[in-house]
Formats: C-alpha cells, structure tokens, sequence
C-alpha cells in the first residue's frame, strides 16, 4: 500500500529553524513506517491537529515520532483500537 502525506504547515513552538528541520526530518521517517502497522483511512483530511505537550529536553527524534504517533491514531479512527 503506498500512502502519500502532505503537511501544509508544521509548527513547533519553541524549536530553532534547524530543530525544526530535524523534527520534520523524524516525522517523515516514523511516517513512512506507520501504514504498515495497521489500516487507516483510505482517504482523510486533518484540518488541525494538535499534537500535545512534550517533557522537556525531547529529542527532534522523540518530537518527530510523538507527532507521527498522534496523526496515525487519528486517521485510524475511533473504530480501530
């Protein structure tokens, strides 16, 4: 199955340009990864999407994969677990 992301606009409050460019770079990879793991819609749309509070001192790593995390659970929805 090949799914396409398109993210308009990332915003990470706090995060320097190139933290930013790292965090996007993290997203990108956990996404690729995500659809394999379980269904999800076969099309969506997410407005927005806020994907919460992190500790601090996360890692651009830990930031990428939290927010993956968090569009992968709302594109499989309430009926998948």
């Amino acid at each position: 199955m090949k799914v396409n992301f398109h993210i308009q606009r990332l915003v990470i409050e706090g995060a320097s340009h190139s933290e930013a460019l790292r965090v996007a770079e993290a997203l990108r990879a956990r996404l690729s990864e995500l659809p394999a793991a379980g269904k999800i819609a076969k099309a969506a749309n997410i407005g927005r999407l806020d994907a919460g509070v992190l500790p601090p001192r996360s890692s651009a790593g830990q930031i990428g994969h939290h927010i993956a995390g968090q569009i992968f659970t709302t594109l499989k929805g309430p009926h998948h677990g």
